[in-house]
């Protein structure tokens, strides 16, 4: 029976205008409630007597009148509620559906997970994050939350944000393409729009973002900025491209760290500042370390036990 048809009929029994058949439905009901509820337990008259005092007591004073005493039977569903019998008669008498299961994804170092929500919006999750979400989206909003990197292409709602919160970020859109990087281990969130318009807050700061732009959220500061930038450079994760720009060995050992589920050493503190550009398409990391000590004289790599790579020699152009 749906809820809305047992509210009704509970009213009409109460109230004594109830048709035979809607009595018989009621009763029915009734009786799978009870064997649910009491089923392992033994029924006597100690029951009776509590259901019916319970009963009697919320009744109003006429009815009381007309009907001191009722059969258990014909108004089970309320007894569940005055006795605090069942998720069901909550739900029913203060229309508050129970909260979705929630579901947590999780990726190691090396790994990328693709995902479909339950309103159609589809997910890419990067290595090394971990992204929370209801099983089905409530009524009125569609809420993820995220820790490390993913890429979102929303399924458009106008009538229902999405929303995903990162630590104390919140980022809303409605329907548009979007890259978020909340890796805990950075000092800053970075919000890269490819499609449409995006809005991200936390506390009383706000910014708007639309295509090729990115909001930078400063963690220690709580403070929001914004720039243009190429959408492209952002999303190439997602097609399996490491792109380097100037980068540091020790930025570009951390990438390759969380890429393929290594660890980097280095010989000494000099390797680390030497700066390298490039860009890798779907290559394996044997190639790369190759390309690399190919670009930088004098760099060699060393591969050890437990997945660690150890940089040493010399850098140079």
């Amino acid at each position: 029976m749906q809820a809305s048809h047992f509210k009704d009929f509970l009213k009409k029994f109460l109230n004594r205008s109830i048709e035979p058949g809607e009595e018989r439905a009621l009763e029915d009901f009734d009786k799978k409630m009870l064997s649910r509820f009491f089923l392992e337990e033994e029924w006597d008259s100690r029951h009776s007597n509590k259901i019916r005092k319970s009963i009697l007591k919320a009744l109003p004073k006429e009815e009381k009148k007309v009907r001191p005493v009722f059969s258990v039977m014909k108004v089970a569903a309320s007894i569940v509620l005055l006795l605090g019998l069942g998720v069901l008669a909550y739900y029913i008498f203060n229309n508050e559906p129970q909260p979705a299961a929630k579901i947590v994804k999780t990726t190691d170092w090396g790994q990328k997970l693709d995902l479909v929500l339950a309103d159609g919006s589809k997910i890419k999750l990067n290595s090394g994050s971990v992204i929370k979400f209801p099983e089905t989206f409530n009524d009125s909003i569609r809420e993820v939350e995220l820790d490390g990197e993913a890429f979102f292409d929303v399924a458009e709602n106008p009538g229902k944000p999405f929303v995903i919160r990162s630590e104390n970020l919140k980022t809303t859109v409605l329907g548009t393409s979007f890259n978020i990087n909340a890796d805990p281990g950075n000092e800053k969130i970075a919000v890269t729009v490819a499609t449409g318009q995006v809005k991200i807050e936390s506390g009383n700061n706000e910014a708007f973002l639309t295509p090729n732009e990115q909001g930078i959220f400063d963690k220690s500061s709580s403070t929001i900025s914004k720039k243009t930038i190429d959408i492209r450079t952002f999303l190439e994760w997602k097609e399996g491209i490491l792109r380097f720009e100037n980068s540091t060995l020790a930025e570009v050992a951390v990438k390759l760290g969380r890429w393929f589920n290594v660890k980097f050493e280095f010989e000494n503190e000099e390797i680390k500042k030497c700066r390298f550009t490039g860009k890798f398409n779907n290559e394996g990391l044997q190639t790369i370390l190759e390309g690399l000590v190919f670009v930088k004289e004098g760099l060699v790599f060393q591969r050890e036990q437990n997945n660690v790579i150890v940089l040493s020699g010399k850098c140079t152009d």
